[in-house]
């Protein structure tokens, strides 16, 4: 069991020596990597952001530019004069023939435009040189029209105008291409009396969008306002995207799971459009993925070999150090009955022969210590004993002198019978402890002698539970409570007062309580003595002073006086002793509790 034990505190203390290297050299290593990880990551996520970004801004100015072109010449057409005829008499079959050849011109000299479209409000009649309607429905019942009534005099940009009652000549499908609309005004009237269409070939982007390369994965897609795809690339993977979601973040970029890869979205967004930038997240962590690697492998070589090399070390150095602070540490705080078991003769042996020596050393000092406080304290208490009994038979014999005067022989009596147990209790055979009873005893016999000679200018009241009558406490600690009470409290009062005490259990401990109604004392005063009992140097009242002295020396720091006071109002002394049960001959053969 011992080299089990042996074994087990050498593992610990290597692992200890191996946990402050950890801390100092490795986790400094650590946040370096992972800051320089971060960092590389950060600063590539960045680059390729901003690549992307100014790859949206040339795409967004291509199609503003191509959009632009389309603009002008719808706002060419809509103000030429043939319009402006052939919306005053739409039968006018020159003014039509006039339209189609400029529909011609326009489409001949702009390869984007697939083809141009006029619709007339009164009667859904069209013109066109290449689209014609599929049925006899009216046109102005189509979406793309009410659109654009419900938004005269603006341009809408419509994305992919799939099941349109048009068909063209040039036999394009309504996903190759975009319209472009805007509500005419009739210039004599004012009144928007029909709808300019142009269809816009979404191929006229292919070649710039595919010579744009977001790493291996990554592309561009155009869609409107709305969220709907205008232009996209053919792949699986745009068509998984949630534009709508995406558009929502105020950021303009978002990260999306597709197939179990993430994917960055980047956006700008236009009055008509959005660009879409799409790239893979994998693409920025290859090659960081790489160098955590390296520096991984590397780590867990440098953490091997300190191990290999502080395992020797900690066996000859670190163990016996370990041992040597350890009784250290008990002698510090638990006992000082160690010794160390020295193994060798180097510095480390001779380290643990001093510490023997000083811990002998330290153990006679403390035994001279405490001789030498058991002396102080037992002369302490005689003084106090000695300056009671002469004060109080003095006084009690002033009384029988007053009574024998004035009175008969019956309250003579009670006076020197009072007399008599206040004097047996407080001699109890050379006792330190007595019962609670006993104590409160005592204290009641010398209330009724004070009451005899103040002529009941007081009365006071027990407030005790009986489970703690066989507790054992100090002897007289608590008549300096009462006395105090009674000379500085209630005598300097011109009416008559009241003393109560109190005892009740708090905890392990005891809790005894002096309660007058008398004068009380200052904020100042209060202070002073509750300094006083904190340290070691009187400076009011010797009777309150030794006490609190008694308890502290008897029992330690934690246990003592406490006043509280108001003035003219009343006065509380507390007293904390420790919990004791047994009888008086146990209590007095265990001697000063530590």
């Amino acid at each position: 069991m011992d080299v089990l034990k042996r074994r087990f505190r050498v593992h610990s203390l290597r692992q200890n020596i191996f946990n402050s290297l950890f801390i100092g050299i490795f986790i400094p290593f650590i946040v370096l990597g992972f800051f320089l990880s971060w960092f590389s990551t950060s600063e590539m996520e960045k680059v390729l952001v901003q690549n992307t970004r100014q790859m949206l801004n040339q795409m967004d100015m291509m199609l503003t530019f191509s959009l632009k072109n389309v603009e002008n010449t719808m706002h060419a057409i809509e103000n030429s004069a043939d319009i402006r005829t052939a919306m005053r008499t739409p039968a006018d079959r020159s003014s039509q023939n006039n339209l189609r050849h400029m529909f011609s011109l326009f489409e001949s000299q702009n390869p984007e435009i697939a083809g141009i479209l006029f619709v007339f409000a009164s009667d859904g009649s069209y013109i066109s040189r290449t689209m014609q309607a599929k049925s006899r429905d009216s046109l102005t019942k189509e979406s793309w029209y009410r659109e654009a009534m419900g938004s005269p005099g603006k341009y809408l940009l419509l994305s992919k105008p799939i099941g349109r009652n048009l068909s063209s000549n040039l036999q394009y499908g309504d996903d190759e291409i975009m319209s472009i609309v805007k509500a005419i005004a009739n210039p004599y009237t004012g009144n928007y009396e029909g709808v300019l269409l142009v269809d816009f070939r979404l191929s006229s982007f292919d070649e710039n969008i595919k010579n744009i390369i977001l790493g291996s994965k990554g592309f561009l897609y155009v869609t409107n306002t709305k969220g709907d795809i205008i232009y996209a690339p053919s792949n699986n993977v745009v068509y998984r995207i949630d534009n709508y979601t995406v558009l929502e973040n105020s950021d303009e970029k978002s990260i999306a799971k597709i197939h179990e890869e993430y994917y960055q979205i980047i956006y700008r967004k236009s009055d008509n459009w959005n660009v879409m930038g799409v790239f893979l997240m994998g693409d920025i962590m290859s090659a960081v993925n790489i160098v955590r690697g390296l520096s991984i492998v590397l780590f867990l070589c440098i953490v091997i070999f300190m191990q290999i090399f502080f395992n020797r070390l900690d066996r000859k150095l670190f163990i016996p150090l370990n041992d040597l602070q350890k009784l250290m540490n008990v002698a510090e705080t638990k006992t000082i009955d160690v010794k160390y078991d020295v193994q060798s003769n180097d510095e480390i042996g001779s380290l643990g022969h001093s510490f023997n020596h000083m811990i002998s050393e330290i153990g006679k000092l403390l035994a001279m210590v405490e001789e030498e406080h058991n002396r102080k304290r037992e002369a302490e208490f005689r003084v106090l004993q000695e300056q009671i009994k002469p004060h109080f038979l003095y006084n009690t014999l002033e009384a029988i002198n007053w009574m024998a005067l004035e009175h008969g022989a019956t309250d003579i009596v009670s006076l020197v019978t009072a007399l008599t147990k206040l004097f047996h209790i407080s001699l109890s055979n050379g006792k330190e402890m007595i019962s609670l009873q006993k104590e409160i005893e005592l204290v009641e016999n010398y209330l009724i002698i004070q009451g005899i000679r103040y002529e009941d200018a007081f009365q006071y009241e027990f407030d005790v539970d009986e489970n703690l009558l066989d507790c054992q406490i100090l002897k007289l600690i608590l008549q300096p409570l009462v006395e105090n009470s009674l000379y500085h409290g209630i005598k300097e009062k011109d009416s008559s007062g009241y003393i109560k005490i109190s005892i009740r259990q708090e905890n392990e401990d005891l809790l005894l309580t002096v309660s007058d109604d008398g004068v009380g004392l200052s904020e100042v005063d209060v202070c002073t003595i509750n300094e006083m009992f904190l340290s070691e140097k009187r400076t009011v009242g010797y009777g309150l002073f030794n006490t609190n002295q008694r308890i502290k020396h008897t029992f330690g720091p934690d246990y003592g006086l406490r006043i509280e006071s108001h003035l003219q109002g009343w006065t509380r002394i507390f007293v904390k002793h420790p919990l004791i049960r047994g009888n008086e001959d146990e209590i007095a053969n265990r001697g000063r509790r530590t």
